[in-house]
């Protein structure tokens, strides 16, 4: 079998080739001929390099055209996509390249900075490196030279299997390391089926897309899908006056509504609802969002308005989503909002208790959500405990804890039990105390989420330490995390309440927090 998203790019270039598929913030364009031509010869650029399929590539770049194209090639190439974070440092980028063994790097010029460091610390065991743009001066290739000097004449695809490795996504574990999530062409093209169907995508549409490409469910649930039905993606770079500029050029059939501009959205939406006219799909996914501002959106649009539920073990693909009924329920229960909706048609959602067994349905019933999926990732790379402990009799148990009404739909208390969810974006805790333990000064350290009124929840670090400063904390972190994991309170106290097991008591933490920081009250 061929690569289904490089087939199905092919198919559109035929119909359509000079049909607009991607815009990047700085309006860089590309048709669906564009795309095909540049995929091919990056893929023969891949192979001249000597890489075999299976390798694995390092991706590391902006929101750019080039970036896909680069995954587009990845998939013609049979080989292995790794996305990096832009926000990413030096070092987690050195620790990803050499934990999954990469052979290639591909990055932005605006990334240099960083870039060369990586690039000072892997000596040879990077087989080729291609910069995009003129700032990338440590790269071995120019991107627009490796396109240039292809050969006119293409090769054909590599043949992949649906059991083959597409991509690997690196997400923090509870190590405080990194682990890669293996990523199949069978569990993403099957992620892309759930996507069409959750976000009720529609043939030759328009999607504008507020958030970045460095995020892996990006590519696979939001750009592949949208490729998948010949669709252009507008990329806006963040959210602010030009979405709605975009909505109204493209006259764009489909939004993603990032969580921490919900109530921003819903009062806009309230006040010029001319704004809604071309849309017929407004999707929220992420961190959770007030069911009070789910339900002012969900009324004010109707039948548009879908909340996600999904996760990167998923294919980056959504398990739920709003059905027709949830909708109705949300004219006369605010409390519906709360729920992520219900599983799509091939999914299976269950709350499962401590022993395993599955739970009875009702608010009384919270356990841990497992799922079944055709989506599901194959495990993690070369971590056989994380694996196992995920995955068992077919189900992933997602660290979720939640429940499910009677009417099957899905509610979520803690996305995961410690990890905190800021702004969309997962920052584990264990992480970032393993950084701060890294202080010389540092006795204790644990670090929790507390409520913020933009983000969501945001990570508060509860240290204990001699002659420390929070700013000598919070730029520790900075050098060595990205910077949306740092940190946004640094509280310095005697000592952290523990159990008879010794264990961080993080609830007492938080409780003891909520009375002693506000947070989220400032712009």
């Amino acid at each position: 079998m061929g690569a289904f998203i490089t087939d199905s790019l092919a198919a559109v270039a035929a119909q359509s080739p000079d049909r607009l598929l991607f815009q990047a913030p700085d309006g860089n364009r590309r048709t669906a001929a564009d795309l095909d031509r540049a995929s091919e010869r990056l893929a023969a650029a891949f192979g001249r390099a000597g890489l075999q399929p299976g390798a694995r590539v390092g991706v590391w770049m902006d929101d750019c055209a080039e970036c896909v194209e680069t995954y587009l090639a990845l998939a013609r190439a049979a080989l292995v996509g790794v996305p990096l974070g832009r926000l990413l440092t030096a070092d987690e980028v050195n620790y990803i390249l050499e934990d999954v063994g990469a052979e290639a790097l591909v990055y932005s010029g605006a990334l240099e900075t960083s870039a060369s460091q990586v690039l000072a610390a892997s000596g040879e065991r990077l087989v080729l490196v291609v910069g995009v743009g003129d700032d990338a001066r440590s790269a071995t290739h120019r991107y627009a030279d490796v396109i240039d000097e292809a050969p006119a004449q293409p090769q054909p695809p590599v043949e992949v299997t649906a059991g083959g490795t597409m991509l690997i996504a690196y997400s923090s574990g509870t190590t405080g390391f990194p682990k890669g999530t293996v990523l199949t062409y069978g569990s993403v093209e099957a992620g892309t089926r759930l996507s069409l169907m959750g976000r009720r995508l529609r043939p030759w549409g328009v999607a504008v897309l507020p958030a970045s490409l460095s995020f892996p469910a990006m590519i696979t649930a939001e750009l592949f899908s949208h490729l998948r039905t010949g669709s252009a993606v507008i990329m806006t770079g963040g959210w602010g006056e030009q979405v709605y500029e975009a909505i109204d050029q493209h006259q764009a059939n489909y939004l993603f509504v990032p969580s921490p501009v919900m109530a921003d959205f819903a009062a806009r939406i309230e006040r010029d609802p001319a704004v809604l006219t071309s849309l017929s799909t407004i999707a929220h996914g992420g961190s959770a969002a007030r069911p009070d501002v789910v339900a002012r959106i969900a009324r004010a649009t109707g039948d548009r308005f879908t909340e996600l539920w999904g996760m990167i073990e998923n294919s980056g693909a959504p398990l739920t989503a709003f059905t027709d009924a949830d909708r109705r329920a949300l004219l006369h229960d605010d409390g519906v909002g709360a729920s992520v909706g219900t599983a799509l048609p091939g999914c299976v959602i269950e709350a499962h208790g401590p022993d395993g067994t599955v739970l009875p349905r009702g608010p009384e019933h919270v356990g841990e959500l497992s799922v079944r999926s055709p989506a599901r990732f194959a495990g993690y790379w070369h971590n056989d405990g994380a694996t196992d402990a995920a995955l068992g009799d077919g189900y992933y148990r997602t660290g979720d804890i939640g429940w499910l009404d009677v009417h099957g739909r899905v509610y979520l208390l803690d996305r995961r039990q410690d990890v905190i969810i800021s702004g969309g974006i997962n920052v584990y805790p264990s992480e970032v105390e393993r950084v701060i333990a890294e202080l010389p000064e540092v006795k204790d350290v644990v670090v929790v989420g507390l409520e913020h009124q933009r983000w969501g929840r945001t990570p508060v670090a509860v240290v204990v330490a001699d002659a420390l400063t929070e700013q000598q904390v919070v730029d520790h972190c900075r050098a060595h995390l990205a910077s949306y994991k740092k940190p946004t309170k640094v509280v310095f106290v005697d000592d952290l309440p523990r159990n008879a097991s010794n264990k961080v008591l993080r609830r007492v933490v938080i409780e003891q927090l909520a009375h002693a920081v506000q947070l989220g009250r400032a712009q």
